[in-house]
């Protein structure tokens, strides 16, 4: 056998085996077949075939590769920001500015009011903000002479027990000033540090709803006239801030200013015009 092909130029080649005769008997009784008639049609579809199948997959990598470079473009913008841990947020959003909060102002503290009594004007002592005040009846027999207290004055009262309106309530303070003259006392006194102290309530605080009593006495020695002035304090349930402000003004007692000269009054020392003229 000369090889696998089983035809010359005009047909097959007898070589004279056996083998190759029945080859080339069954290659004659064979005959060849046509064509089909749908032939260019189906390689038509087949051509069709694969063009569509080449745009697929080039759409399919022109998809791959958009999504490659969006993915790759939104990358810092799905990263964890710094300092904030692992959740997903805008990395390079800067926070927002954060305004300065304004300091608060403190309310402006009530300044106090002086005042003076008429049974004793020697005297000036600072009455809180809110706080009232009142003189005593001139015909009082322990010559208590002024009042403050955090209740104002009874409209009409016969007795001085009762120099506020209503019975203490809680938080409620009132104040009792008495002059108690004499040289020798007011010696006493002046060398001493002056000061509150607690006391046993008298009647009269009890009557008022009282359930604390401070007293304290302070020199006041004024231009015409020296004395020691005695404060007690009647309280009911004070608090440390009510406590605070009783001795505030038991620290403001002082002696009374001068009295300025009325206008255009010459000084004591300045003589009369006329003899000045002489």
């Amino acid at each position: 056998m000369r090889g696998t092909d089983l035809t010359g130029p005009d047909g097959p080649v007898d070589d004279g085996s056996d083998e190759e005769e029945l080859r080339i008997l069954l290659h004659r009784a064979v005959p060849a077949l046509e064509a089909p008639d749908d032939r260019m049609d189906r390689v038509l579809a087949r051509v069709a075939r694969a063009r569509c199948r080449r745009r697929a997959v080039a759409l399919a990598a022109g998809l791959t590769a958009g999504l490659t470079a969006a993915v790759l473009a939104t990358a810092p913008a799905l990263a964890p920001a710094p300092g904030r841990g692992t959740g997903l947020g805008p990395a390079a959003a800067a926070p927002a500015p954060v305004s300065p909060t304004a300091t608060p102002v403190p309310a402006p503290t009530p300044t106090p009011t002086p005042v003076t009594f008429p049974m004793f004007p020697e005297m000036t002592v600072d009455v809180p903000a809110g706080w009232h005040s009142w003189a005593a009846p001139a015909t009082d027999p322990q010559k208590r002479f002024g009042y403050l207290g955090t209740r104002p004055q009874v409209s009409s009262c016969a007795t001085p027990v009762c120099p506020s309106s209503g019975a203490l309530l809680g938080g409620d303070v009132i104040l009792v000033f008495r002059l108690l003259e004499g040289q020798e006392l007011v010696d006493k006194v002046s060398r001493t540090t002056p000061g509150l102290t607690d006391s046993t309530a008298e009647e009269d605080c009890v009557i008022r709803g009282g359930t604390r009593e401070l007293v304290g006495v302070r020199a006041v020695n004024g231009a015409d006239r020296k004395a020691v002035v005695e404060v007690t304090a009647c309280l009911r349930q004070p608090s440390e801030a009510t406590l605070a402000k009783v001795r505030q003004v038991f620290g403001s007692v002082r002696p009374a200013p001068a009295s300025p000269l009325p206008p255009d009054a010459p000084p004591a020392d300045t003589p009369p015009a006329d003899d000045a003229a002489g």
